[in-house]
């Protein structure tokens, strides 16, 4: 006997980013491929911010004025684009989640009856041979 098994998903889920819109909609690869992306995004957007915040404790001589400006310029444009990348993955995968939103996803299983109500299933015939010190027995059963 089989069981159908009924998922009801839920559109809030579905704008969630880090891919749980796709992981919802039983959409694995794409769950992973957005997961990983946005968290790599967030976290080198997390980098460049503290990197660049902790150059206002520098205080760079003369001579180092252009190298610390050059930092900061990278820093501040590794930080946007970080963040705009982020963003738009983000908002990718959301609007990725809610076209191929799915409201049911039905699947089978096979279900375990009790033994009371299972049917006999029939092996088919079944020969047995004993043989003992005192003799032998042919059996056949169906």
């Amino acid at each position: 006997s089989e069981q159908t098994i009924e998922k009801v998903n839920s559109r809030w889920i579905a704008a969630i980013p880090f891919g749980a819109g796709q992981f919802q909609n039983e959409n694995r690869r794409l769950g992973i491929m957005f997961a990983t992306t946005e968290s790599a995004f967030l976290a080198a957007s997390i980098a460049t911010f503290i990197g660049h915040n902790s150059l206002r404790d520098e205080n760079p001589g003369p001579d180092e004025i252009d190298r610390a400006r050059r930092v900061e310029k990278a820093l501040r444009i590794g930080n946007w684009v970080s963040v705009g990348a982020l963003l738009s993955f983000a908002i990718a995968g959301v609007v990725e989640a809610e076209v191929r939103f799915r409201p049911v996803i039905r699947s089978s299983r096979p279900r375990d009856l009790p033994d009371e109500v299972k049917s006999p299933q029939s092996r088919g015939p079944q020969l047995r041979l004993q043989m003992g010190l005192t003799g032998g027995k042919l059996r056949v059963d169906f």
